[in-house]
């Protein structure tokens, strides 16, 4: 049970870290004119930040949730051990250091954050549970890691940016191609392995988005637009067989 009260203080931490990298905002920039700083073609639209809003207050639910007095006993909020705290921890790191374009120091606090995630959510499927526990254990998890996953890969797109990155002679356009297509095949993988709609509908609002913004092609407009409309088909199936 105080491991859960450790969960609630480390998600109160990183919430009260995005406030002030907003409100101060740290290191005199906001996020947006970060990431105005680093025009990758891999940047969704800034809208497409909104998505955070929805995380955290999910997050908020499953640490609710895992107080509960009558849910003491079950065992699935409890499946995440410490690598939720842990998680927080890098969250918070990473937020500090992209506000002070610390960029290259940051992909790395960003690899961890995944990887912590990630191991939650394999963590919160593998234990057992009922229908609450789904709604308010794995979505939350289900959404935080699709969307760090993206993130991720933007991330390392702007460190090579930062550096100039030759692309080994292939254009932008073409490396923003490979990686919406690694993304869609990371997204089946995981997403079909775990029977998980809610991770892969993440990357079709990510794609959506990314398709809307301003910065890209026509080429690249159209490839994510259907690789959005693949993968939500996809879902949908996914869908289905959870409610058979």
């Amino acid at each position: 049970m105080q491991l859960r009260w450790w969960n609630a203080g480390a998600l109160a931490m990183v919430l009260a870290v995005g406030w002030l990298a907003d409100s101060l905002p740290l290191g005199g920039r906001s996020t947006g004119e970060i990431s105005a700083m680093f025009p990758v073609l891999i940047m969704p639209a800034p809208y497409a930040n909104a998505i955070w809003g929805l995380i955290y207050a999910l997050l908020g639910c499953f640490v609710i949730y895992q107080l509960m007095p009558a849910k003491n006993k079950e065992p699935r909020p409890d499946a995440t051990g410490p690598w939720f705290i842990v998680s927080c921890a890098f969250n918070a790191v990473w937020i500090v250091l992209w506000h002070y374009l610390f960029i290259e120091s940051s992909v790395f606090i960003m690899f961890g954050l995944l990887t912590t995630l990630f191991v939650v959510y394999i963590s919160t499927r593998s234990s057992s549970g009922g229908a609450p526990a789904q709604w308010f254990v794995q979505l939350p998890f289900s959404l935080y890691l699709g969307w760090m996953t993206v993130a991720t890969l933007v991330n390392v797109a702007v460190v090579l940016y930062a550096n100039d990155w030759s692309g080994w002679g292939l254009s932008p356009e073409i490396w923003t191609l490979i990686m919406l297509v690694a993304a869609t095949l990371l997204a089946v993988l995981v997403g079909g392995r775990y029977v998980d709609p809610a991770y892969i509908a993440v990357f079709v609002w990510a794609f959506i988005a990314i398709g809307a913004s301003v910065r890209v092609s026509g080429s690249i407009k159209l490839a994510a637009w259907l690789l959005a409309a693949s993968l939500f088909v996809y879902a949908l199936s996914l869908l289905r067989k959870l409610v058979r």
